[in-house]
């Protein structure tokens, strides 16, 4: 009998996000993603004000703020029969909405500062973007938002040789992602996908046009579109 009793006071400790939130705030992301027969259950919380241990049959009050988040457009879910409506409007009490990153390029260079930071406190490292490099970043729609700008400030970082990161790196992270050689390239291709490799090796270290035409011994403005066609920007 003993033994029962302490085996249920171990399971009562085992808290869920709901209980685990108490009288705090419970955030939950994505939830355009939420499969329909969880939306059954999680519109039951919201209505009733308490939940259930799974396996339990006490029942416990909903103490904490809810806030829910999503990329997803669920008007539009609704219609496709995605996303309960009546759920949609029991979370839709305030509706905030965060532009994405293409609107809101004047808080780029912050957003590059802090992740940077972020990273190298993650990696021990002590690397910077340069303002050319940031400029670059402005520029660019970033449709993956956040989390595209994350992945690709920690790739640059990760795949820098040194702490100064040129504008340089965009070319060689372009390498790295593109197609590998195969047997079905023509030798034009062959011959413009080393020549790019190289150019992109070159640039980085050499991150002007300038500096860029002088060591591979070609003009400036030959350089140039060298640097446009490969690397995608341009450079005086």
């Amino acid at each position: 009998m003993k033994k029962e009793h302490l085996r249920e006071r171990k399971k009562e400790v085992k808290k869920g996000y709901f209980e685990a939130a108490s009288e705090g705030t419970l955030f939950l992301d994505e939830i355009g993603e939420l499969p329909m027969n969880l939306q059954v259950k999680f519109l039951s919380v919201l209505q009733d004000q308490f939940f259930m241990r799974v396996g339990g049959n006490k029942k416990i009050e909903k103490q904490c703020r809810i806030i829910c988040a999503t990329n997803q457009n669920l008007e539009d879910m609704i219609h496709q029969k995605r996303f309960r409506e009546d759920l949609y409007y029991r979370i839709n009490v305030m509706k905030l909405t965060v532009p994405p990153l293409r609107e809101r390029r004047e808080e780029l260079a912050c957003l590059v500062h802090e992740i940077t930071e972020e990273f190298n406190a993650k990696y021990n490292m002590k690397k910077y973007f340069l303002p050319e490099l940031v400029a670059w970043i402005k520029k660019q729609k970033w449709p993956g938002n956040i989390r595209e700008l994350r992945n690709f400030i920690e790739k640059a970082m990760i795949i820098s040789d040194t702490d100064e990161i040129t504008l340089g790196i965009v070319g060689i992270i372009k390498n790295k992602e593109s197609i590998n050689f195969h047997e079905d390239m023509t030798l034009h291709e062959y011959i413009e996908g080393m020549e790019r490799e190289f150019i992109v090796q070159m640039y980085n270290k050499y991150p002007s046009s300038i500096q860029l035409g002088k060591k591979l011994g070609i003009s400036q403005s030959t350089a140039n579109r060298k640097i446009q066609k490969y690397i995608g920007c341009s450079q005086k």
